[in-house]
């Protein structure tokens, strides 16, 4: 064996001792020159930054007029000017110029850099995410640092914020949602019309105390009639509202942390639970369902999304098969997980399945978002639905071609067509950034969420940032869909520590295929423990409303305000003869002289354990007229409208044949 390390180890000691008498800057010198140069392995403390010790500037990358929503790029320049190993460690902050004591911590670098060398990092910051007002900003280091601010101006946004106000006591909607053990992280609400009066209704379960069925009385304003309607108890944590008999009326799935419930509606809005009766109930932990027709016989089929068993002590966390069950058609149902099973796996902790034609070729393909976590986690999974083959359904996985098969905390899904090309991406929720899967057009996706600016990976410098439901809709009716992430933070019961709070997201859709922050102006950015967001124009005024499903807190109900004039609208209710009534899965295209847009309807199959309103809607900008509007059902029926005026909700069924 070579003497040589000994060697070098005692000169290092005595290099060492000898320092260490004449000067400690020298001690720390000599290391880090010796863990520059790689000589031996050894590990050099370094000392904190003091005043003077780095000399740290931020270049801008863009301009320093950015507008409302826009985000700012900048460099960190980081120089080390001393002898040794320093530890540059900074939390950086924005702030109104005029209103300093306002600023927002949004990141914090933690960097160990040689003497003599350079740091650099390039960030990003969209001040919509915290600040309304337009005016003098800039960004900062954390007092006690020696970082030089660096100014920017914030214009007027260069396209129409959404704006939104709460209006949850005057509408009768006042009610409280209890905490979240593990395996209750869901919670849902679902909007239709229930008693077929004509107006939109309110389902909210609640699993700790008695479930609301609120019933508009078409004013707007909500009562509470659920034991009336045999809607008693706590019933579970997320509603699905869907016509599984073909009656006519909506019926209610809720998913629990054991049996489900199926709530069959009389078609009056009085309801009996048949889930035992249909096979449904299952007992796993259950976070969502989602109905479609995924064999277009004209009734709709059920996935249901199960999670995980957190186990007697909350920390064994298995994985439970999720459920496909196949309606018979006669008001039972056949689980036909197997369908799936024989092309990858449903034994991830699942969170929500989406039923959506992602390939155009007009039969019902299914997505689902998993949650990383449990002893063997899974990624999302997409089946591409292939039909009939050899007398059986066939589903096949195209998780990897399709460049899906991301490993992620999914919890919510959104389908929209942002870059308006009439195919459909969607979006994903996710513990710090989201995922914007833009559908290529030949049956794969790509991951856009970066260059789309959906960028907050932090609600704060020292608070990650977790979304779960995500919906889409076109919030401001300029004709480009826009996208809003409900946020709240994972806090378990046992934990009794104290919460931080989450603002919900809301981007706005910048045309350019980017979207621009807006929660903070469009007044939407809920603060509570939010899970999922549920969309409908419940006061019928041609702009979609959301309500906002708070764990631990107060739901909030956000009516949409946003300006009207110059951006019309326009909203298609279809109906289904030949195959379901509500027509789930139906696609609509409508042209005008802007476009084209595509909408399709989803029977609560996006977002995150809650059902939107089934109608279409369109906001068409400044178009008053829509040049044609074509409808393709399910059964394969197809009809065209033309020259139709804007600012109307009219219904369209099905061809007879």
């Amino acid at each position: 064996m070579s003497d040589r390390p000994l060697f070098l180890a005692k000169r290092l000691v005595e290099a060492v001792d000898s320092a260490y008498l004449r000067s400690v800057r020298l001690v720390k010198f000599l290391l880090s020159s010796l863990l520059a140069a790689a000589t031996i392995a050894v590990a050099v403390p370094s000392a904190p930054a003091a005043e003077g010790d780095f000399r740290i500037r931020l270049v801008p990358k863009s301009s320093t007029e950015i507008r409302q929503g826009e985000s700012l790029a900048f460099e960190v320049v980081a120089q080390n000017e001393t002898d040794w190993a320093q530890e540059m460690d900074v939390t950086f902050v924005i702030r109104p110029r005029t209103r300093p004591l306002e600023e927002v911590t949004f990141q914090r670098i933690r960097q160990t850099v040689l003497p003599g060398n350079s740091f650099k990092a390039r960030l990003r910051v969209a001040p919509g995410a915290w600040f309304a007002r337009t005016g003098r900003y800039e960004v900062a280091g954390q007092d006690g640092t020696s970082v030089v601010p660096m100014a920017f101006d914030v214009m007027a946004s260069k396209v129409r914020i959404p704006r939104f106000d709460d209006v949850t006591e005057q509408s009768g909607l006042a009610t409280t949602l209890g905490d979240f053990p593990c395996g209750s992280w869901s919670a849902g609400a679902a909007w239709g019309d229930l008693d077929n009066d004509g107006d939109l209704d309110l389902f909210l379960p609640r699993q700790e105390t008695s479930t609301h069925l609120f019933m508009n009385d078409g004013s707007g304003h909500f009562s509470d009639e659920a034991a009336a309607r045999g809607v008693t108890g706590a019933l579970g944590i997320s509603a699905l509202a869907g016509d599984y008999d073909n009656d006519d009326d909506l019926d209610l799935y809720v998913t629990t942390d054991g049996p489900n419930r199926l709530l069959r509606n009389d078609g009056k809005g009085f309801f009996e639970d048949v889930a035992n009766a249909a096979g449904v109930a299952g007992n796993e932990v259950s976070q969502s369902a989602s109905w479609g027709d995924y064999d277009q016989d004209g009734h709709l089929d059920l996935y249901v999304a199960n999670h995980v068993d957190c186990g007697a002590d909350g920390k064994t966390w298995v994985a439970q098969p999720d459920s496909l069950y196949h309606n018979n058609g006669d008001g039972t149902f056949e689980d036909r997980i197997d369908l799936l099973h024989r092309e990858g796996s449903t034994l991830g902790a699942g969170y929500q399945a989406t039923w959506f034609d992602y390939d155009d070729d007009g039969d019902s393909d299914l997505f689902l978002a998993n949650d990383f976590v449990g002893v063997k986690p899974e990624p999302n999974f997409l089946w591409r639905n292939d039909g009939l083959v050899d007398g059986d359904w066939r589903f096949t996985n195209v998780s990897v071609d399709a460049g899906v098969a991301i490993r992620m905390n999914s919890m919510g899904v959104g389908v929209l067509d942002y870059d308006r090309d009439l195919d459909l991406d969607f979006a994903v929720s996710n513990i710090r950034a989201p995922a914007l899967m833009q559908n290529q057009g030949d049956g794969t996706f790509a991951d856009v969420a970066k260059p789309a600016r959906l960028i907050r990976s932090y609600h704060d410098a020292s608070s990650v940032a977790i979304t779960w439901g995500v919906v889409a809709a076109d919030f401001n009716n300029d004709a480009w869909e826009d996208l809003y992430f409900p946020s709240g933070r994972l806090r378990l019961s046992e934990m009794q520590q104290p919460m931080d709070y989450q603002p919900n997201e809301m981007y706005t859709n910048g045309r350019n295929k980017r979207f621009l922050d807006h929660s903070a102006a469009s007044g939407a950015a809920d603060t509570g423990h939010s899970r999922s967001a549920v969309l409908a124009d419940f006061d019928r005024d041609g702009r979609i409303d959301i309500f906002s499903v708070n764990q631990n807190g107060a739901p909030r109900l956000l009516r949409n305000v946003t300006a009207k004039k110059n951006h019309h609208w326009l909203q298609v209710d279809v109906r289904g003869r030949r195959g379901n009534t509500r027509a789930c899965g139906a696609r609509a295209v409508v042209k005008i002289r802007e476009g084209r847009l595509i909408r399709e309807v989803m029977c609560g199959s996006v977002g995150f354990a809650s059902t939107n309103d089934t109608v279409l809607h369109f906001g068409l900008g400044a178009a008053k007229r829509i040049q044609s509007l074509t409808i393709t059902w399910p059964s394969g029926a197809k009809k065209n409208w033309r020259d139709l005026t804007s600012n109307q909700r009219i219904r369209i069924m099905e061809p007879n044949g």
